[in-house]
């Protein structure tokens, strides 16, 4: 008899978005900022863009209060982070890979180790500041053109990928400490919420106007961030100023 499979690792496909539309960084109007970006090398923009939306989204988990404010972060986020990890090491992937692979967060362990939804969420954004910090690192290898830059993007890729996957899988927590399930249920719920994220990285198109994305948080007119302030619950909507505020002083 075969034994029931405990799902450990989950699938990036490389093709992914259907959609030619993308986030591109807004037109520069201040001339020193014309004269920077000149002479910056091609890619750096969106780097930096994506390192400043990365400290947000750290912050933003951290600021949370509430479950509306919970909830909607923990459904948005992830859908731009695994989005972000597409863009970084899964598109247009070379020798025809038909995927990527990310490691699923492990929930089937024994009670004492068992992660409440609070420390699942805090441990999300450790990881996407973990993420900004290799950012930053992408940032000065693509600005040097070193030989490095494209692992660097595909370790940014799957840092976003997991910090992704533990988010959209932090309402597990608290669920599995009431209620301890098998192991083999117990990652196959963690692969449902995994999969949920990545069909809203897809369909929040619709509602945002762009496939999100983590670097959209670094402009407040991007239409992930007009789209946040507009829609999300107010302890979401106040914590997405707080950490924006953070970048600013």
């Amino acid at each position: 008899m075969e034994e029931p499979r405990i799902y450990r690792d989950f699938d990036l496909p490389t093709k992914h978005l259907a959609s030619k539309r993308h986030f591109v960084p807004a037109k520069a109007r201040d001339e020193v900022e014309i004269e920077r970006r000149r002479q910056r090398q091609p890619g750096v923009l969106i780097a930096e863009q994506q390192e400043r939306g990365l400290a947000v989204a750290g912050s933003i988990l951290k600021h949370l209060a509430k479950p509306d404010g919970v909830g909607f972060a923990a459904r948005i986020l992830p859908a731009a982070g695994l989005n972000t990890a597409w863009y970084q090491f899964a598109r247009g992937a070379e020798y025809e890979v038909m995927r990527r692979r990310l490691k699923l967060p492990f929930l089937a362990v024994l009670p004492n180790y068992r992660q409440s939804s609070e420390d699942m969420r805090y441990d999300a954004a450790c990881r996407f500041d973990a993420a900004r910090a290799k950012g930053a690192e992408l940032i000065t290898a693509i600005e040097g053109q070193l030989p490095k830059t494209e692992r660097t993007k595909r370790s940014l890729g799957r840092m976003v990928g997991t910090a992704s996957l533990v988010l959209a899988c932090a309402e597990l927590g608290d669920r599995f400490i009431e209620q301890p399930l098998s192991s083999t249920d117990t990652q196959l719920l963690v692969r449902q919420n995994s999969l949920r994220a990545l069909n809203d990285s897809r369909t929040l198109e619709a509602e945002i106007g762009l496939p999100p994305s983590i670097a959209q948080l670094s402009d407040p007119d991007s239409h992930l961030s007009v789209f946040w302030r507009r829609e999300a619950p107010t302890d979401a909507l106040n914590a997405y100023h707080s950490a924006v505020d953070l970048q600013l002083s």
